[in-house]
């Protein structure tokens, strides 16, 4: 027994190493323990399939006691927020295309006689059908709402008119889905995937590679050459760009010709927001490449920022399901921008004007992430 102990003290104190190693680094402890308790906090919270926050748009063009009732109704849960009230049928349309609600309700005129005669009462409802899963969720609970109170006046007539009580189940809701008219999920999807696909190569391949000239020695060969420091940023920066620009464009025809995702907006506009995007993207790369050592630590620094871009970016699950503190977070995460722009340009064929409010923010991040590692990476270099 002891002979197979003294056998194994290399062992031990190779263990022993390397427990000591891990310790008196910080950056590693930081890897091992900061980062996984802070996508454990955050993402726990962000990742949820609840449906909450609801934009709902009710036109109530009957002005009755049952119809304002009925749109009070909808606004007794946490689901649906009440957002614009629209004035016609033609702003509520206008309202869906341009995003600011998330589906509208429609109570014509004369809804509450056809209630009180016993005859059909229809009641329009119009969700916006982007995000299959949300759509068909968000439907099932406004017709929820309809039944429930279609249920309560049941009860009333029951006892006031019971001979027309037993007609109350005409309630006949109308529904019509935009953008995404057979709610199939992959219109949703593949033009998010298309935002990782060129954040993973603009990211990744451009501060793995730097990282790796570092550790093989060629970046200082490269730093005796009569090359200026911008040259060197624009020799490492711009193939990437450019590699990141053909991984898009396969995306783009792989989106449209295999899955058959209609692309209704501007192909020039498509490509002038992703460009804005890849500011951000390559400062990123840059910035990893100049606080990493070794290309395990750029990929893993590189990893974790991409975990939280892309729960909080709405990307699997919608950002106004998450807490509070969550959104506030997400407003500096790129990525979020970037899919609302894309998924727009695709399914609704935004214009400049549609996409500014999430273009504006890219525009600020971009130029300033991309002058913070340009700045941080010319010190390295001098």
């Amino acid at each position: 027994m002891m002979s197979f102990i003294r056998k194994q003290q290399p062992l031990f104190y190779l263990i022993q190493k390397n427990f000591r190693q891990v310790f008196r680094d910080p950056q590693i402890l930081r890897i091992i323990f900061v980062i996984p308790v802070v996508q454990l906090l955050i993402l726990s919270n962000a990742a949820t399939t609840d449906l909450r926050n609801i934009r709902l748009g009710v036109l109530d063009a009957d002005h009755s006691n049952e119809s304002r009732q009925l749109a009070e109704s909808f606004f007794q849960n946490d689901i649906f927020v009440r957002a614009e009230t629209p004035a016609n049928s033609e702003e509520l349309n206008r309202l869906l295309f341009a995003g600011k609600i998330d589906a509208g309700v429609w109570i014509p005129r004369g809804y509450a006689e056809a209630l009180s005669t016993g005859e059909t009462a229809a009641v329009s409802l119009t969700v916006d059908g982007q995000n299959s899963s949300v759509a068909g969720r968000s439907l099932g609970y406004l017709q929820g709402v309809i039944q429930s109170e279609l249920q309560d006046r049941f009860e009333i007539l029951k006892m006031e008119r019971p001979e027309i009580a037993r007609k109350l189940h005409q309630i006949e809701p109308v529904v019509r889905y935009f953008y995404n008219p057979t709610l199939e999920s992959k219109y949703y999807m593949v033009p998010a995937i298309l935002v990782m696909l060129i954040t993973l190569v603009s990211v990744m391949i451009t501060g793995a590679a730097i990282v790796r000239e570092k550790e093989v020695g060629t970046l200082e060969q490269i730093l005796v050459t009569p090359l200026t420091s911008r040259q060197i940023i624009a020799g490492m920066t711009i193939p990437y760009a450019i590699l990141s620009a053909m991984v898009f464009t396969v995306g783009v025809l792989i989106a449209v010709l295999v899955f058959r995702v209609p692309l209704l907006g501007s192909i020039p506009l498509l490509y002038i927001c992703a460009g804005i995007y890849m500011l951000t993207t390559m400062g990123g790369g840059l910035l990893v490449s100049t606080t990493s050592s070794t290309q395990q630590q750029a990929l893993f620094t590189t990893w974790f920022f991409m975990i939280f871009f892309i729960m909080t970016s709405g990307f699997f699950y919608p950002v106004d399901n998450m807490p509070e503190f969550v959104r506030a977070i997400s407003v500096i995460n790129p990525m979020r921008y970037l899919m609302a722009i894309i998924r727009g340009i695709f399914l609704r064929g935004s214009t400049l004007a549609d996409v500014w409010p999430n273009l504006w923010p890219l525009i600020v991040m971009g130029v300033t992430v991309f002058s913070i590692a340009v700045l941080r990476f010319r010190k390295r270099l001098s």
